[in-house]
């Protein structure tokens, strides 16, 4: 996303959730919005809220993980990796499994978020 159109698309998305406070995928899309900017704390803020509530939606869990990624976090990414994973198997992401270590063959230094000694 271009930095003129990110900004715009958040203001958009501020826009909506001010109005529709409720409406978890009109918090989540800005908190994807924030996450492309680099905005890692508003972003953080928004996911960590969703995913404290009941029926969050699966792709909440996925940008969870890759927020605590961010954070240095791996082994709590995996648990959130797999948390999203559960709930909607299309959500499975190959490039971010090797990030974070999952299924990954034996001779990998990193196993389920977790550095092989």
């Amino acid at each position: 996303m271009h930095s003129g159109r990110a900004e715009e698309a958040e203001a958009e998305f501020r826009r909506l959730v001010e109005s529709k406070s409720e409406d978890a995928g009109l918090r989540l899309d800005l908190a994807h919005c924030f996450f492309q900017q680099g905005k890692y704390s508003p972003a953080l803020v928004i996911v960590e809220d969703l995913v404290a509530k009941r029926d969050t939606p699966a792709a909440a869990h996925l940008l969870h993980s890759r927020l605590q990624i961010q954070r240095g976090d791996a082994e709590f990414a995996v648990t959130e990796y797999r948390s999203a994973i559960s709930a909607d198997p299309s959500l499975k992401d190959p490039e971010l499994e090797a990030r974070l270590g999952i299924g990954s063959e034996a001779s990998s230094s990193v196993s389920d978020g977790r550095i092989r000694e």
